[in-house]
């Protein structure tokens, strides 16, 4: 699901969108009325998605969606088990983003 600044980047010259930006975002052809009001909605319910994790030698860094960045440092105790965790949680917030 696109977020809004992507809706917004997709438009073209002429303040349209192709055929093929829409139906990357899952919008018929031709599309329903209404498809970018709804688009819209969706992004603002949704939420920050994560675009990618990172967790190495007791750091862990996560990427949102909305390009904010969060960055954490683990104890060594605490950091392996931590980093293992946190790779299946984010593994499977990935796989499930946009399937709400």
């Amino acid at each position: 699901m696109p977020t809004r600044e992507e809706i917004e980047a997709g438009k073209t010259k002429a303040g349209g969108y192709t055929r093929k930006q829409l139906e990357q975002w899952g919008v018929p052809w031709p599309p329903p009325a209404g498809w970018r009001r709804r688009l819209l909605r969706e992004a603002e319910n949704a939420g920050p998605s994560v675009l990618d994790c990172s967790a190495v030698d007791g750091k862990v860094v996560v990427k949102w969606r909305d390009n904010s960045v969060v960055i954490a440092v683990l104890e060594p105790h605490t950091a392996e088990a931590f980093e293992e965790r946190l790779r299946d949680v984010i593994t499977e917030a990935m796989a499930t983003d946009g399937k709400k």
